[in-house]
């Protein structure tokens, strides 16, 4: 029996499913980080399967962990199942029909990168009516020394790079 018959194929309202019963789980998206920043589901971690084996258990370390992988219909899946189950992961799944079955069945699908920190940060600016100011603004304002409290919710190496 091959490592792959040992993944299970779930349709997208079981994946949905899992996403809301409190129950740890790993989704994973293995395409390509330019291409998974295009479109994705919320909660996905993009691993492309080309760093897999660098990532995954650092991200990953219990290998009892609920894992569902996607991809876009490319044989990406049935690849990291293999590496996977050969690392001693025993609970691996993944999205039947890829991303683009995420969608048909009428599913969200969200584009950018750290997109729940982002939500976060835009929901407390609606709840609380924060104020928000242009980089020209913000600059004059920390020049002029005034007491103010800037807020970034994105990660350190986003906030880095951007």
């Amino acid at each position: 029996m091959s490592q792959q018959s040992q993944t299970k194929p779930l349709d997208p309202r079981e994946v949905k499913a899992m996403l809301a019963d409190g129950r740890e789980l790993a989704l994973i998206d293995l395409r390509e980080e330019l291409i998974f920043s295009r479109n994705h589901l919320l909660w996905a971690r993009s691993i492309p399967l080309s760093r897999l084996e660098l990532r995954f258990a650092r991200l990953v370390p219990r290998t009892d962990t609920r894992i569902v992988l996607c991809d876009d219909g490319d044989g990406l899946v049935e690849r990291a199942a293999n590496v996977l189950a050969a690392a001693g992961y025993t609970d691996i799944s993944y999205l039947q029909g890829g991303v683009a079955a995420w969608e048909t069945a009428g599913f969200e699908l969200f584009s950018g990168v750290n997109v729940p920190s982002k939500a976060f940060g835009e929901h407390i600016e609606h709840a609380c009516g924060t104020p928000s100011v242009s980089a020209e603004e913000l600059d004059s304002l920390m020049r002029s020394g005034t007491d103010m409290v800037v807020v970034d919710s994105r990660p350190f190496d986003e906030f880095q790079r951007v």
